[in-house]
């Protein structure tokens, strides 16, 4: 992994006002803990990203209502622990595009189904949601 410069980082916890951060193909870099924006975020969309997405994601504040996350490595196991992390997600995120998700199983179409089944039950003030199902992700 490519770390992301510091002064980077630095510079994007500035952003006092932002809302919205979209963070897209980090596939060599991993986004480090002190992301401290994350927690004042309302949309957060990250794709392209093979560092551990439950450590990102875990960061995010209660006021995030739109989450996105396409070509991550994600699974319903993954899921769980995460919202026992940060249960703000199922009760706050109303609006909810994933897709592309890869797993290390064998059968990747029916863990999609299962993170989605898991999403549909957990997640309970979704609005809209954006899914796309694939058996293989590369």
């Amino acid at each position: 992994m490519i770390p992301i410069p510091e002064n980077v980082i630095r510079t994007i916890n500035s952003l006092n006002g932002l809302q919205r951060l979209y963070m897209i193909e980090f596939f060599r870099s991993k986004i480090p803990d002190g992301l401290t924006v994350l927690k004042q975020v309302n949309h957060f969309t990250v794709a392209h990203y093979v560092a551990d997405i439950v450590d990102l994601l875990a960061q995010l504040g209660p006021g995030c209502s739109e989450l996105c996350f396409c070509w991550v490595n994600l699974t319903a196991e993954k899921m769980v622990h995460l919202l026992q992390i940060n249960p703000h997600l199922e009760r706050n995120v109303t609006h909810l595009v994933y897709g592309f998700v890869a797993t290390s199983h064998n059968n990747r179409l029916k863990h999609s189904y299962n993170l989605f089944q898991l999403i549909c039950d957990r997640f309970t003030n979704l609005q809209s949601i954006d899914i796309t199902f694939t058996d293989r992700v590369e």
